[in-house]
């Protein structure tokens, strides 16, 4: 059974890719949690982004802001002495949290971000690999083209690949050592 700190972002892969949930969705929502926890990052103490208001005399520290959206709802917001804060409100998708009182900076979050991206293109591959057995026919005098719909899932599969996250490769001289 899939977490329930998965809900919103599996429902946004599902949106991505026209999965709707229901009788006739192709993944369930387990096969799209483990898409999505295939392209999870964790974040230990990240330090999010303070947006003070300075409209008073004094400024005031309540909204915070992350540079990664999708955000697992389970995370933890701490403050610089390690103190765990509970904002007045939570947007996990698109990384910002609010506070009930001005919270000095730094605040630092711990949990996992995700790549919706990459897991949903993901997700388009394995669809399209699994209806890469259809074929094209003719039968009286009629022609049905099936193979269209796994070329189609690869094309849209490509889409999100160029919106992922992009990878990074440390390479080592074994000579200079």
């Amino acid at each position: 059974m899939a977490r329930s700190s998965m809900t919103e972002l599996i429902a946004r892969v599902r949106l991505a890719i026209g999965d709707p949930s229901g009788a006739a969705q192709t993944f369930t929502d387990d096969h799209l949690q483990m898409f999505l926890d295939a392209r999870r990052v964790l974040a230990r103490y990240w330090r999010l982004e303070a947006h003070p208001d300075n409209a008073l005399a004094s400024p005031q520290y309540l909204l915070y802001t992350s540079l990664y959206q999708n955000w697992e709802s389970d995370g933890k917001l701490y403050t610089a002495d390690n103190v765990e804060i509970t904002p007045a409100a939570s947007d996990w998708l698109n990384g910002q949290w609010t506070m009930a009182t001005s919270t000095l900076p730094p605040v630092y979050i711990v949990g996992k971000v995700y790549d919706v991206n990459a897991a949903a293109a993901d997700a388009l591959e394995a669809w399209a690999a699994a209806l890469a057995t259809e074929f094209d026919f003719s039968a009286q005098g009629e022609s049905f083209s099936r193979s269209q719909k796994s070329k189609r899932l690869f094309e849209l599969a490509q889409q999100f690949r160029v919106r992922q996250f992009p990878l990074t490769v440390e390479q080592a001289r074994l000579d200079l050592e």
